[in-house]
């Protein structure tokens, strides 16, 4: 006679951790049922195309300016450091508009030295 089969540990604690994955995917909501009685008002379909948006003040400007532009200064010394050179142009490309930026809205003539870095080159 032949004896009955018993079950490897292994696979039996595998087709329990396959069960309850199962469980867990029919429990949890998808996000396609979740979102598509999804209601963001009566008029969600109405945009307002006569909206304007302030200017910055000059104190918040500057402080978007400065935060942006010291990220970017960091981002191209990272690149700098592996060696990254057409990725630390462009960043410093953009620390370049966020200057001229700075100084064409705000009135900051030299605006890495307001940065605390180094003075620009003016050229004529």
């Amino acid at each position: 006679m032949r004896r009955a089969a018993r079950a490897d540990p292994a696979q039996e604690r595998m087709r329990r951790e396959l069960l309850r994955r199962r469980e867990e995917e029919r429990r949890r909501p998808s996000y396609q049922s979740a979102n598509s009685g999804a209601n963001f008002g009566d008029n969600s379909g109405d945009i307002d195309m006569n909206l304007t948006v302030r200017e910055f003040e000059p104190s918040r400007g500057r402080l978007v300016l400065e935060f942006f532009a010291s990220h970017f200064i960091a981002l191209a010394r990272k690149s700098n450091e592996f060696r990254a050179d057409g990725q630390c142009r462009m960043f410093m490309g953009q620390v370049r508009i966020l200057c001229n930026f700075g100084r064409n809205h705000f009135g900051i003539q030299n605006f890495l030295s307001f940065l605390g870095g180094q003075p620009a080159k003016t050229y004529a």
